[in-house]
């Protein structure tokens, strides 16, 4: 039975007892209108319910699973080949992760597979912010990756955490980046710090692709 034939049921048993009209349809108010909203709720709940499947469903479609094929080289790798290409919806730019950590960005999409540069590679460069400070700066690649052109007295020290900034266009924002360390060199007003990561490469074999 549901909640029409419900009801229904109800009021025939009200006339069925011959109560007033006029009982009946002044009070059954009191008991129609809090239905309505409960009914309004569960439908509210089971739409947030659709609402929330749908951006689940486009947060996973967002994301490419990928595993490497080789890291080149092998000792501080400047690329990854993948084996996934243009058939799995990878495109250049795409963003290599581990979670939400930053490993690089896809240069090269074949059929079936890609590759991508990694933070060890001298082309990779990436807008970051300091979160302890919001201290803007720029994360260059090498075999020490490293922030850069950061000027004295700049509010940046040693374990702060760094993470991309979105600003140059090419990495969302929030994706942890490594951790601040040492002075590495200096140009004038300007000093570049050493960035440590958290992982090793020779320990990594899946990867996330986020999709742009």
């Amino acid at each position: 039975m549901n909640f029409y034939n419900f009801l229904i049921f109800i009021i025939s048993i009200l006339f069925l007892f011959k109560l007033p009209r006029v009982l009946i349809f002044e009070n059954f108010k009191y008991f129609y209108y809090p239905v309505i909203e409960l009914s309004h709720l569960i439908w509210d709940i089971y739409s947030l319910r659709e609402n929330f499947q749908r951006l689940i469903l486009l947060e996973d479609k967002s994301h490419i699973k990928a595993f490497s094929i080789s890291f080149l080289p092998s000792l501080y790798p400047k690329e990854i080949i993948l084996n996934v290409g243009s058939k799995d919806g990878v495109k250049y730019g795409d963003v290599l992760t581990i979670k939400n950590i930053l490993i690089g960005n896809v240069v090269e999409v074949n059929k079936n597979s890609s590759i991508a540069i990694t933070i060890y590679n001298p082309n990779f460069s990436a807008s970051v912010i300091i979160k302890r400070s919001n201290y803007l700066g720029i994360f260059e690649g090498g075999n020490i990756p490293k922030i850069s052109y950061i000027p004295e007295g700049a509010d940046i020290k040693e374990g702060d955490t760094i993470l991309t900034s979105s600003l140059d266009g090419s990495f969302p924002y929030g994706l942890f980046v490594g951790i601040v360390g040492k002075v590495i060199e200096k140009k004038g007003i300007f000093e570049s710090r050493e960035v440590k990561l958290i992982y090793k490469f020779e320990r990594l074999v899946m990867f996330n692709i986020i999709k742009l």
